[in-house]
């Protein structure tokens, strides 16, 4: 009778140790605010922290080892892919903003961080960090159109004073505005006494059909 005898012992500590180590990983990923995530060259989430769970709304067992391709639209999953491309063919750190729709439609403006990696095996691997831009990104638009529309009022009111004829002042004056506020057609209208009363100045975007071309209208 021939028998054998392995000892595991050392294997299980191995198992054990890195499985300690993996589960630290995790616990300082998910200590991080902004979403983290790395994929493998297969562009396939292999680890990621709740945070990026959260913006993308799914849970982590939907997620792991899935792509772009299972939560994105298309044209998102082609720029994602992309991007992970350059980042693994150059080997440099990338940074850009783009789009991401989370699983809510709710599109949201992102600036993600790439990293490169390679082990000592040839292995390579993809880290990216995720920072929701979204409110400072609307805050600076707004504040952009507050700026232009306060640039147009002086505008208007420069041109008040140096012209006393109405028609030039709203002629100009509707122009500028429609451009401001993006919208396809502005005018001033004038009423009379009884109510009745006609278009004096207006301004129509392409493809419009201008209101001034009937100006008298009734009660």
């Amino acid at each position: 009778m021939v028998g054998s005898h392995i000892d595991i012992t050392l294997r299980k500590r191995v198992e054990a140790a890195l499985q300690a180590n993996q589960d630290f990983l995790h616990r300082v990923l998910n200590s991080v605010a902004d979403p983290i995530f790395v994929k493998d060259e297969h562009h396939r989430w292999t680890m990621f922290n709740q945070a990026f769970c959260s913006l993308l709304g799914y849970p982590t067992e939907e997620l792991l080892n899935k792509s772009d391709y299972d939560f994105f639209p298309k044209q998102e999953a082609d720029h994602f892919w992309e991007y992970d491309d350059y980042v693994f063919a150059s080997g440099t750190e990338h940074e850009q903003e783009e789009t991401l729709t989370d699983r809510d439609g709710v599109v949201r403006i992102i600036s993600t961080k790439k990293l490169a990696f390679t082990s000592d095996a040839g292995k390579k691997s993809l880290v990216g960090i995720i920072r929701d831009v979204t409110e400072r990104t609307q805050m600076e638009t707004t504040l952009r159109q507050m700026a232009e529309r306060e640039r147009t009022i002086a505008s208007v009111v420069q041109r008040m004073r140096q012209s006393l004829d109405l028609e030039t002042i709203f002629s100009a004056t509707t122009q500028e505005l429609r451009h401001v506020i993006g919208c396809d057609r502005i005018l001033v209208y004038q009423f009379n006494s009884d109510w009745s009363g006609e278009i004096v100045a207006e301004s129509v975007a392409a493809g419009w059909t201008s209101f001034c071309n009937r100006k008298k209208w009734a009660p």
